[in-house]
C-alpha cells in the first residue's frame, strides 16, 4: 500500500495545540507540520511502520513531542526562534533522527530507543538544555551546544556506540554515561571554562593518558578523548566520587579587552580595561603592547582586580602607527587566557603664528614665531614644517627653540622656508622667522605640516592661511589700529588627510602650499 501523506500547516493561526496521529498498522506515514510564529504544543504519533516526520517550530516558546514508533523512522525537527521544550523518542528500530533547537534557551530530550540509532543534535544559540540517550543498539550520536552556556547530557546505552560532542563558546557542563560496550567518544569544549562529568556504571576504574585520553579498564573498554576541558570528574555509580582532575589543555580566554575596542584610533592617553570570565580565582592580570615590528613597547601588571583589570598606558614617547594590546589572565588554577586587539595610535600637530610687534612698518624688521605642538598621545614621526614667505617680504633669518630640533633649509626659488622637525613629542618646540616687509598692503601668510613617512595622524597635513595688512608709514595712525586689532585674530586653520603624492620632498610641500593659498586668499583673517 502507498504511504498515506498527512500535511498540516498553520501559518495563519497564533497559536495552536495539534495532535496528530499515524494510520498505520499497515501503511507508512509521511507527516509534515508547520508551526505558528505563535507558541505551540504538538503531539505527533507514528506507526509501527518506517515514518517520515517533519516538523518546524517557526517562532514562539513551543512544547512538541514526537514518537516515531516501530519501524525505521526518519524524523527531522526545527525548533526555530523561542525558548522550546521538545522531546523526541524514535521508538524500536534503526532510526534518524535530527533536531535544530534554533535561537533560544531550549531544553532537548532526545531518545533513540533500540535499534541502530543515528543521533544528530544541533542547540543553536543559547543557553540550552539537551539531553541525548541511545538505549540499546551501536548508535551514532553527534551534539553541538552551539554559543551559549549548554547544559549537555550524552548516555550512549548499550552497545558499542561512537559519540562526538561540540559543546561551543561558553562556560559548559558536560556530562557523559558509561554503561557496557566498547564505546568511542570525542569531547571538545571548545572557547570557555567547561566541565566534564563521566559517570561510570560500573566499578571499573577510569584511567588518564596523557592530558586528553581517558579510556576504563576491563573488557569491553571505553576510550574518550578530550579536549578544550578545563576541569574532569569521574562518579561512579551511587555517586562516589572517584577524582577530580584538572588536565593542562591549551589556553582558553577567560580575558576581555573592553576599552579600548578593537581597531580603534586612539587620540588621547588611554586606560585599558579588562574583563575575565570566570573571575573566581583570577589572580593577576598582565598587558602588553608591541608595535607593527612586533617588539614588546610598554607591558604592566594588575594584581587587583576589585574594581576591574586595568592599564594606564602613555604612549607619549611612542610615534604614531598600529599597535597591538594583549591581556593575559592567571587564575589561582595555574590556568592561562588571553585576548588581544590591534589600536592605531595617532599625534595631532598644530602651529599657532604669532608677531613680536602690534605695528608692522615697511622697512622694519618683524619676527614671526611658530609655536608648534603635539597634543599627542603618540610622538610625530619623521614631520616637516613649511613656511612660504609672503610676496613683498624679505626673508632674513630662522632659529628654532630648541635649537637642536631638527633642520632649516630655505630656497630663494621657491621662496619656502622648510624644518625638518624629525620626530615631534608632546611638547611645544617653536620657529622664529625674520622678515621684513617690503611695500605697504596685505601679505598672505601660509605654513602647514606634512609626514614623509608616517600615517595616521589626526592632523597630517595642516594649512593656515592668515591675511596681514602693512600701513605705509608709522604715522598712518588708522592703519596702526588696524594692525593692532589683527593681532588679536587667530590664524584660520584648515585640515586635509595625508597623502603619499610620491613626488620630491621639495615639490610636494611647495604644491601643497600653492594650492591651499589660492583656497585661502579670499579669507580675509586678521593679525
Amino acid at each position: 500500500m502507498k504511504p498515506q501523506i498527512k500535511t498540516f500547516i498553520f501559518g495563519l493561526l497564533l497559536l495552536s495545540t495539534v495532535i496528530i496521529l499515524g494510520l498505520g498498522p499497515v501503511s507508512a506515514d509521511n507527516i509534515n507540520w508547520v508551526g505558528t510564529p505563535g507558541d505551540d504544543t504538538d503531539i505527533e504519533l507514528g506507526t509501527p511502520n518506517d515514518d517520515t516526520i517533519s516538523q518546524d517550530g517557526l517562532g514562539g516558546d513551543d512544547t512538541l513531542f514526537i514518537a516515531g514508533g516501530d519501524g525505521n523512522d526518519q524524523i527531522n525537527q526545527n525548533g526555530g526562534d523561542g525558548n522550546d521544550q521538545i522531546s523526541i523518542k524514535g521508538g524500536f528500530g534503526d532510526d534518524q533522527i535530527t533536531q535544530d533547537g534554533g535561537n533560544g534557551n531550549d531544553v532537548i530530550n532526545l531518545q533513540g530507543g533500540d535499534g541502530y540509532d543515528q543521533i544528530k543534535q544541533n542547540g543553536g544559540p543559547g543557553d540550552d538544555v539537551l539531553v541525548t540517550v541511545g538505549d540499546d543498539g551501536n548508535d551514532v550520536i553527534s551534539v553541538l551546544g552551539g554559543d551559549g552556556n549548554d547544559q549537555i547530557k550524552v548516555d550512549p546505552g548499550l552497545g558499542d556506540d561512537q559519540t562526538t560532542v561540540e559543546a561551543g563558546p561558553g562556560n559548559d557542563e558536560i556530562t557523559y554515561s558509561i554503561i557496557e560496550g566498547n564505546d568511542v567518544a570525542n569531547i571538545n569544549g571548545g572557547p570557555g571554562y567547561d566541565i566534564l562529568t563521566i559517570n561510570q556504571g560500573f566499578n571499573e576504574f577510569t584511567l588518564f593518558n596523557g592530558d586528553n585520553l581517558i579510556y576504563t579498564t576491563g573488557n569491553p573498554a571505553t576510550v574518550i578523548t578530550i579536549n578544550n576541558i578545563e576541569h574532569v570528574k569521574v562518579i561512579f555509580a551511587g555517586g562516589t566520587e572517584i577524582f577530580d582532575y584538572f588536565p593542562q589543555t591549551e589556553p582558553v580566554q577567560t580575558v576581555t579587552i573592553t576599552s579600548p575596542a578593537d581597531r580603534s584610533k586612539i587620540k588621547s592617553i588611554p586606560q585599558i580595561t579588562a574583563n575575565t570570565n570566570p573571575d573566581v580565582g583570577v589572580v593577576r592580570v598582565d598587558f602588553e603592547v608591541k608595535n607593527s615590528a612586533d617588539n614588546v613597547v610598554a607591558t604592566d601588571s594588575d594584581t587587583n582586580g576589585a574594581d576591574g583589570w586595568s592599564y594606564n598606558w602613555n604612549p607619549t614617547d611612542l610615534p604614531t602607527g598600529d599597535y597591538t594590546i594583549t591581556a593575559t589572565a592567571y587564575d589561582n588554577l595555574g590556568k592561562i587566557g588571553t585576548h588581544q586587539i590591534n589600536v592605531q595610535l595617532e599625534a595631532d600637530l598644530y602651529a599657532n603664528p604669532s608677531f613680536n610687534t602690534v605695528s608692522l612698518i615697511v622697512g622694519q624688521n618683524v619676527v614671526v614665531t611658530f609655536k608648534i605642538g603635539n597634543n599627542g598621545p603618540g610622538k610625530g614621526t619623521d614631520i616637516l614644517f613649511a613656511y612660504s614667505i609672503p610676496a613683498n617680504m624679505e626673508f632674513l633669518m630662522a632659529r628654532t627653540d630648541p635649537a637642536d630640533q631638527g633642520t632649516l633649509s630655505y630656497d630663494s626659488i621657491t621662496r619656502i622656508l622648510t624644518w625638518n622637525m624629525g620626530d615631534v613629542l608632546v611638547g611645544d618646540p617653536y620657529l622664529y622667522v625674520t622678515q621684513r616687509p617690503l611695500s605697504a598692503g596685505e601679505f598672505i601668510i601660509n605654513y602647514g605640516f606634512s609626514s614623509t613617512s608616517t600615517l595616521g595622524l589626526n592632523t597630517a597635513t595642516m594649512i593656515a592661511s592668515a591675511v596681514v595688512n602693512t600701513p605705509a608709514t608709522s604715522s598712518d595712525t588708522s592703519s596702526q589700529q588696524y594692525a593692532k586689532a589683527a593681532t588679536t585674530t587667530k590664524a584660520t586653520i584648515r585640515t586635509v588627510p595625508l597623502q603619499k603624492t610620491g613626488l620630491p620632498l621639495g615639490a610636494g610641500i611647495l604644491a601643497i602650499l600653492m594650492t591651499l593659498a589660492g583656497l585661502f586668499s579670499s579669507r580675509k583673517g586678521k593679525i
